[in-house]
């Protein structure tokens, strides 16, 4: 076997082609084609733009903040994701709200320890639990948080349906998130809301403040994934999901998704076998090879980079040191933090040949690039894997 020789395929059909793939930065020609969209800085005339959406899925409640009338908590919560407002009362599920009362469910009677789920149900505004903005590889994401404990008084606060966050991005990176939290605090101060039924009663204003969250990411990743993130007060903890997918503008030079990715971190696997180790799949050896021991789904995964960073990937190279003499079953999956995974391809290899095959799937952003062996033997529940060489292909 020598270097250079390659056998491209989609799915489990292959056919093939000619090319190089060493690892790290080199081109393969003539085998991907320009990806009808792409993430990352790989257009050329204008700035690559996305479509996020944060979808939030509950709330659990640590602190009602009921004081006065010793019952449950009667909360106004709304969420600004890049300054739009996401109603999360209103959107509680199984909360009925009639317009001049208080909600007697979901956020508008919530208990310590109580866990309200959000999206649309019998919620007569019909208050969505997500919200998608459009932003540029080069704006943040932004979400924050706002919210009273009312003790009765008339519901709802009518917090802004926008707010204009243009001053604080342009702003220093390190000033943002202060800069939000001066945002918080104007709308935090006790009596911006006076609860004019109730003037000069105890319950003149309401004076009582949730903790708040303020978190910013950076894109072209923007934290996709699932977070679990609690308040500054401890009172309460938000789960909400990030996804993004990439908007293409017309007219423009896109790279290809054609290059074999430096594999900084280097590779790890489930098991190896003797002196059959992970590393020796990026050696640019094809005369040693990673060997799984005899498992169930035996995986190895490439580490891209450094925390935080992410990349366009489109397809992996993998040369099966016995692809000769065993067609193996396996699943690519990826992932932006190295615990929670997608699958983006499952198929065979050729069983044909032990030299390099390329793998495509729809273009994804990751850090973390994982090839599981499903199996190895037909009727063996358990597999062994062996790899000689292994690359990730994508848009560096």
């Amino acid at each position: 076997m020598t270097n250079g020789n390659f056998v491209t395929t989609r799915a489990s059909t292959s056919s093939a082609t000619q090319s190089n793939l060493p690892n790290g930065n080199s081109a393969v020609p003539n085998i991907l084609s320009a990806p009808s969209s792409t993430l990352g800085d790989n257009i050329l005339h204008n700035a690559p733009k996305y479509k996020v959406k944060v979808t939030f899925d509950y709330i659990t409640v640590k602190n009602k903040h009921e004081g006065f009338l010793q019952g449950n908590g009667e909360w106004d919560l709304v969420a600004y994701v890049q300054g739009k407002k996401v109603d999360l009362t209103e959107a509680s599920v199984d909360c009925l709200y009639q317009v001049g009362k208080s909600p007697d469910c979901g956020l508008g009677d919530v208990d310590d320890g109580q866990t309200v789920p959000f999206g649309n149900s019998v919620i007569s505004t019909n208050a969505p639990n997500d919200i998608t903005v459009e932003l540029s590889r080069a704006s943040p994401l932004s979400i924050f948080t706002v919210g009273f404990e009312l003790d009765n008084c008339p519901y709802p606060l009518h917090f802004p349906n926008q707010i204009d966050l243009s001053s604080t991005f342009q702003k220093p990176r390190s000033e943002w998130q202060s800069s939000i939290a001066d945002i918080q605090k104007y709308w935090e101060t006790p009596g911006r809301f006076s609860c004019s039924s109730l003037a000069g009663s105890a319950l003149g204003n309401a004076d009582t403040p949730l903790g708040t969250i303020n978190e910013i990411y950076d894109g072209p990743t923007y934290g996709v994934g699932t977070h679990e993130v609690q308040s500054s007060k401890g009172d309460f903890m938000i789960k909400y999901t990030i996804s993004v997918e990439p908007i293409q503008p017309e007219n423009v030079i896109i790279h290809q998704c054609d290059q074999s990715l430096n594999i900084e971190y280097g590779v790890t696997a489930s098991s190896s076998k003797g002196t059959f180790q992970p590393s020796n799949a990026i050696d640019s050896n094809f005369n040693t090879k990673w060997v799984s021991a005899q498992s169930v789904k035996p995986w190895i995964k490439a580490d891209l980079g450094k925390r935080q960073e992410a990349w366009p990937v489109c397809g992996v190279a993998i040369a099966w040191a016995d692809g000769n003499a065993h067609k193996y079953s396996f699943i690519v999956s990826v992932s932006v933090d190295g615990t929670s995974f997608t699958k983006v391809f499952s198929g065979k290899s050729s069983g044909t040949s032990n030299l390099t095959e390329i793998y495509h799937f729809p273009q994804s952003i990751a850090r973390y690039i994982r090839v599981m062996v499903t199996q190895s033997t037909p009727g063996v529940s358990t597999s062994i894997a062996q790899i000689s060489e292994l690359s990730i292909i994508g848009t560096p």
